[in-house]
């Protein structure tokens, strides 16, 4: 009721509240019993189908009038937003509402505003009709969506090259809706027709440039900084998944499928994922058992990633696991009782249609413990900064314990070199001693040596004068 009343009065305010409310209600999977107790549930979801449905031509015709005389794009997406949630919970109780579903999600998939929304609840018609393509309804739902292949052509030709985030995930969103309609049989001799030509083949571009830049493919940065958003890296591996599917059915993709196999930056965008959130690794684990691709590269550049997505401590890990689980907060017992006899009252006066009569009050109360719950959730996110804070300078720790070690390895390679040096002079200490002792010990024989010569030139001067006089005396004596 207050879905509808938000909705005709373009409140988009109250109805996000309101959608926000309800995704995070339904998303406990405790209370999804809760819409299929509901005797009202699949003929207020038809009205509001049809509620909604009685808006578009008006707002699709006259763009200026949504703020006036229909609702706004806000309301459609968020409404679209609430649509999917309830398939995602409970799509058999909707399956005889596909065909109107999709012609509904259809008349928004070229609104840049609600076109991702649009996109991914016809994805979700289009699994669910590839398991049972039997079915009427689904049958009518896919043959609704053959007419608007060219549709969707243009659409891709369009965001081949997204220059927005919303654009890159609006074509994330096309490339897995191409992919699940191909898994449909009755449909996918019209896909492979409708994707012949370059239009896929543009997506992949940016692959081939020197880097993943803005002006090829908006990038986001997570708390390490350097690592591509989760959208982008959905994108390129709904792309690659949808290449492997069409090769499987047309070898005319074989060579493509080929090339972006080997492609180093696939290698990059897989080994990102695989260190990514659950769904993209799964995805990443599907591509990763083709046969063409090689594992060993994929494990190769995650190791060189490894630094920017290594854990942290065991207790960081500990501290960051509770916020990453927030769902709602701990209430009391008498909190918790108080709450469950406020639902049960709730739902005895819907089951009895005397919806009318909730109070006001209760349900603000109900949007009160709403607006405690995203307080929680805000501290759990300050809390992960705290933790991703700690994350980056345990990071910046480790780079200096590096660092460190490699001047202790250093220090003790010169602490090693220098006692050598220092023994060497040592011996070449003694040495000297050892020279100089000879040398001392040659200067006394040296001296020794010298005053016998002296002493041996003053005989043989003496010897000499002896001489003369000798030989004068013989001359004499001659004479």
């Amino acid at each position: 009721m207050y879905v509808f009343e938000a909705f005709k009065n373009n409140d988009s305010i109250l109805l996000r509240q309101i959608v926000g409310f309800f995704v995070d209600a339904v998303a406990q999977s405790k209370n999804t019993h809760i819409l299929r107790e509901y005797k009202q549930y699949k003929p207020q979801v038809e009205a509001l189908l049809d509620l909604v449905d009685n808006n578009i031509s008006h707002s699709s015709e006259d763009p200026e009038s949504c703020s006036r005389d229909t609702n706004s794009p806000e309301c459609i997406s968020l409404l679209l937003e609430f649509i999917h949630s309830l398939m995602r919970h409970d799509i058999e109780s909707l399956t005889h509402l596909h065909p109107k579903i999709s012609r509904l999600a259809i008349n928004w998939v070229n609104s840049d505003w609600v076109s991702f929304q649009a996109l991914i609840i016809l994805t979700k018609i289009v699994e669910k009709a590839a398991e049972e393509e039997n079915d009427t309804y689904n049958c009518e739902a896919l043959q609704t969506l053959v007419v608007s292949l060219p549709a969707f052509s243009l659409l891709l030709q369009s965001n081949a090259l997204p220059s927005s985030m919303e654009s890159c995930r609006r074509l994330g969103a096309l490339l897995r809706l191409f992919r699940a309609l191909l898994q449909a049989g009755s449909v996918r001799v019209n896909v492979l027709q409708l994707l012949k030509g370059n239009a896929l083949e543009k997506v992949f571009v940016p692959l081939q440039s020197d880097s993943l830049g803005l002006e090829c493919l908006p990038t986001l940065r997570c708390e390490n900084g350097d690592v591509s958003s989760t959208d982008a890296v959905y994108t390129y591996l709904y792309g690659l998944a949808l290449v492997n599917e069409l090769a499987q059915h047309d070898a005319s993709w074989l060579g493509m499928q080929s090339t972006l196999m080997e492609n180093r930056k696939i290698h990059m965008i897989i080994a990102q994922a695989l260190y990514g959130a659950t769904s993209v690794k799964n995805l990443a684990l599907e591509i990763c058992r083709h046969p063409s691709l090689s594992v060993k590269k994929v494990a190769s550049t995650m190791s060189l990633l490894q630094p920017m997505f290594e854990d942290v401590t065991e207790t960081s890990t500990k501290r960051q696991q509770p916020f990453q689980e927030v769902g709602f907060t701990t209430l009391s017992s008498a909190q918790m009782e108080k709450f469950d006899d406020m639902l049960h009252q709730m739902k005895r006066l819907i089951e009895e249609n005397n919806a009318g009569d909730i109070v006001t009050s209760k349900v603000m109360e109900l949007f009160e413990y709403k607006l405690v719950t995203l307080a929680f959730a805000e501290k759990a996110a300050l809390s992960s900064v705290e933790v991703a804070t700690e994350r980056m300078v345990a990071g910046q720790i480790k780079v200096l314990e590096g660092q460190l070690k490699g001047k202790e390895k250093a220090l003790a390679e010169c602490t090693e070199q220098l006692t050598e040096r220092d023994r060497q002079v040592k011996d070449l200490s003694e040495t000297v001693a050892k020279l100089k002792e000879q040398v001392a010990k040659k200067e006394q024989v040296i001296n020794k040596l010298v005053e016998s010569g002296n002493k041996s030139e003053k005989n043989l001067q003496k010897t000499e004068e002896l001489l003369k006089k000798a030989n004068a005396d013989i001359k004499n004596l001659n004479s």
